[in-house]
């Protein structure tokens, strides 16, 4: 059995790691801005880390063992766009969560930008849990720098006179009721606020959305992929009219049959709640290949139409039920092809410029995994 003093120590720890399970918890949520919290999350964990004069050996080594693989994980960030996303949050724009002398560099950049103005939608206001809020009171070196910049745009002084937030505020929100003062600020802040700070929510849609497209659920799932196709309007035809059974889609913007698996199954679990968007099950896997809630937006781009060359087809039947694949393919005037040649079918410069992924989001992630996360978090923005 364990001693009273090893006890102890363990309790120790585990209060010394509490920081640790909320940062994550922060970081991982999905309706609310988490991408500019994690610098100040950062900051917040280094401090809590840093030794004092009372700390015991074990713990002193604990916090040094820490500390390293915190550093090493943090080689692995693309600090520029997570710097811009903290600077862009009404709560941190003050960056005490980063040293003085790099702070000069992030306004630079955002000047930068400014010059871009990107369009991005505009998102709806979230909440935030209240728990976690604390851990926003995050530790510097050094106190907030006033002193202006020369050479910023009139636009982001503006922006930097302006006085932060609390942390208990939504900057979702700030940016909506501010978007007037500051409408090319405004249009750069909903692109970078509007990023997870992880792949954690896309990962999270398969084990929230209670009905899984695998060999354990009841619904099963065939791709079938089609080049050189010569009768796509009367397969479009014979769609509009009922008479077929399948979801028709252009491979255009698909870049991965799992692209197609992860609007199935939401597809499938809104269709078993009642909730579907749209008339009919095929018709909601085509809206939720989407990354926008406007339903004719979905069907203009994922939706085949009459001049397209190449069809991908998606059924969904019981586990036990065939479909009559042969059947399918007589009514197709084109090539059948391997569903993995998705990507050669696909156009790489459209996909990035629909989903509206920059060359900085390809530096920390996939294709892939840029599209399947707007697929799985446009409900909530």
């Amino acid at each position: 059995m364990l001693t009273t003093a090893e006890w102890d120590r363990l309790q120790r720890l585990q209060t010394l790691l509490l920081p640790c399970r909320f940062v994550t918890e922060l970081l991982g949520g999905e309706t609310y801005v988490s991408c500019s919290v994690v610098i100040p999350a950062l900051s917040h964990l280094t401090h809590t880390m840093k030794v004092s004069d009372d700390d015991p050996d074990y713990v002193v080594r604990f916090k040094g063992a820490f500390k390293k693989d915190l550093s090493e994980c943090q080689d692995t960030l693309n600090h520029e766009w997570l710097r811009v996303a903290t600077a862009l949050d009404p709560r941190f724009k003050d960056l005490k969560c980063l040293p003085r002398g790099e702070r000069g560099q992030v306004w630079t950049s955002i000047e930068a930008l400014l010059r871009k103005d990107p369009d991005i939608a505009i998102p709806e206001p979230t909440e935030e849990p209240a728990r976690k809020r604390s851990l926003l009171r995050f530790h510097s070196d050094s106190e907030s720098e006033d002193e202006g910049e020369e050479g910023l745009s009139g636009a982001l002084t503006r922006y930097r006179a302006e006085p932060t937030i609390s942390e208990m505020g939504c900057p979702l929100q700030w940016w909506s009721t501010h978007e007037g003062a500051h409408p090319q600020l405004s249009a750069l802040a909903r692109k970078y606020l509007g990023s997870p700070a992880t792949s954690v929510p896309c990962e999270r849609l398969f084990s929230l959305v209670g009905v899984h497209v695998n060999k354990r659920c009841r619904e099963k799932i065939t791709q079938m992929l089609f080049k050189d196709v010569k009768n796509a309007a009367q397969l479009r035809q014979r769609a509009v009219e009922g008479k077929f059974n399948g979801a028709l889609i252009s491979p255009t913007l698909v870049v991965s049959p799992f692209q197609v698996l992860v609007a199935v199954n939401k597809a499938v679990h809104l269709q078993n709640i009642g909730k579907m968007k749209t008339r009919s099950l095929y018709s909601e896997i085509i809206f939720n290949l989407s990354p926008t809630n406007n339903i004719s937006e979905a069907f203009k781009r994922f939706g085949i139409s009459d001049g397209d060359c190449s069809v991908l087809i998606v059924l969904v039947h019981k586990q036990n039920d065939t479909p009559s694949l042969s059947d399918i393919v007589s009514q197709v005037n084109g090539e059948q092809v391997p569903v993995q040649d998705l990507s050669s079918l696909s156009d790489a410069t459209k996909v990035k410029k629909f989903f509206k992924i920059s060359p900085q989001e390809e530096k920390i992630g996939t294709l892939l995994d840029a599209i399947v996360c707007r697929m799985s978090i446009k409900d909530v923005l």
